[in-house]
């Protein structure tokens, strides 16, 4: 996968991916691609993750997963010099991460970010593997696209009944992810990070949309309804108790008032017409959850990288990622135990 505090290269099927073989591989991840030679390859502590650097005031790329046709976008308002924002797109693995710095004791959060977005696609797919792994894979016994499923924090869910395979596998996705992002937390402990980090996690499956999230950085999730869009807030912001306060959950902020890095975890069915997600800093929600979304809607329609106009004009430190999910995309993707 690429971790990218400055810019993906366009078409970033040629960059870094990272590859979940087989279930019975334990989740073993193979990288692929080159790193530019202008930029220098990744340190130990980002766990062979390479941090591509960007000159200019602003960046913004695509890329398609190519066995899905899943597009996604990415764009950031500052160079990684000024930024405390990073994201990270493990394409063949269809997940995507944006993780935003919290500022703490004057520790801006910044390499706390980029170890988590490094980081959290390693460990839900490892978590997810060895679940797998360890049960037999569930077998299809009724046609349907499954219905959105918010999760519960004892485990339950909050819609109807699905076909018996469909839930089990959405259990799996649920635990892999609080799993990974708990890792990500105990690891970032380990090696003696400072600082906080927001973190939207997103993963598109043969069973769902999934979106994790922890902190203040916000995701929706549209599907055009004739003339209209419709839309759905699919992260759970975790605002500070406070004025001035560190967010309620974060990843890292070890010392601080946080509660913990447990994340709220959503699932959306997949759809009979194309899906937009946005998934973005904190500031680019100042004006409510459908600003963003429409925005996004509209670029598209025009032809315009979607995540570079959210950010168009912005001073502030942000990053973007717009992913444009196709009609019925579970039927290219990856069968339910993989």
């Amino acid at each position: 996968f690429c971790v990218d505090r400055g810019v993906i290269p366009a078409m970033a099927s040629r960059g870094l991916v990272g590859l979940l073989r087989t279930a019975a591989s334990a989740a073993a991840l193979r990288r692929g691609g080159r790193v530019h030679p202008s930029l220098p390859a990744a340190t130990a502590d980002h766990d062979h993750a390479h941090i591509f650097q960007a000159k200019r005031r602003a960046s913004s790329s695509a890329g398609i997963c190519e066995s899905s046709g899943l597009r996604f976008f990415t764009a950031r308002s500052r160079p990684m010099a000024e930024s405390a924002s990073c994201f990270a797109v493990a394409e063949r693995l269809h997940q995507f991460v944006v993780a935003d710095g919290v500022s703490l004791a004057g520790d801006s959060g910044a390499s706390m970010a980029a170890f988590c977005a490094g980081q959290l696609p390693r460990q839900v797919s490892g978590a997810f593997a060895a679940s797998a792994s360890s049960q037999p894979p569930p077998t299809p016994k009724a046609p349907g696209a499954p219905r959105a499923i918010e999760f519960r924090s004892d485990g339950s869910f909050s819609s109807g009944e699905e076909p018996p395979e469909v839930l089990e596998v959405a259990k799996r996705w649920s635990s892999a992810l609080t799993d990974g992002f708990m890792v990500c937390d105990q690891a970032a402990e380990a090696k003696g990070l400072k600082g906080g980090c927001s973190a939207l996690f997103c993963v598109v499956a043969k069973s769902g949309v999934y979106v994790a999230s922890v902190g203040v950085s916000r995701a929706v999730a549209g599907v055009k309804q004739g003339a209209e869009m419709s839309y759905d807030e699919v992260s759970r912001p975790h605002d500070p108790s406070s004025p001035g306060g560190p967010p309620t959950r974060m990843l890292g902020g070890f010392g601080s008032a946080t509660q913990g890095a447990l994340p709220d975890v959503v699932r959306l069915q997949h759809s009979s017409a194309e899906r937009v997600v946005v998934l973005a800093s904190q500031s680019l929600w100042a004006q409510g959850t459908e600003p963003p979304l429409r925005c996004a809607a509209e670029a598209l329609a025009t032809g315009l990288n979607p995540a570079e106009e959210l950010l168009r004009g912005r001073e502030e430190d942000a990053v973007s990622m717009v992913l444009v999910v196709p009609a019925r995309i579970e039927g290219k993707l990856p069968a339910h135990d993989q």
